[in-house]
């Protein structure tokens, strides 16, 4: 799946659940699908590539994170533990 079919996806999801966090729409944290290293949890001092699609506080950059494993076969949607 492209970056920009993962976005619309996600998007189309969202208006179809208006969700709101911290009084601001879900939308607003939809953000433009970027690749970004992440710690492998299952090999320690191995990174694993994801693309992420959406942040808690984009503007800080803190807070929750959601990725998609684009690169890996399974292709699932996840919480990363830690930035690199």
């Amino acid at each position: 799946m492209s970056a920009s079919d993962n976005k619309s996806k996600i998007a189309r999801e969202l208006a179809s659940h208006p969700v709101r966090l911290y009084g601001a729409p879900l939308e607003s944290c939809l953000v433009e699908p970027t690749r970004c290293p992440y710690e492998d949890g299952s090999n320690e001092g191995e990174t694993i590539e994801f693309r992420l699609i959406f942040e808690e506080r984009p503007e800080t950059k803190d807070g929750y994170k959601v990725v998609y494993a684009a690169l890996l076969r399974s292709s699932d949607y996840g919480l990363p533990d830690h930035t690199q």
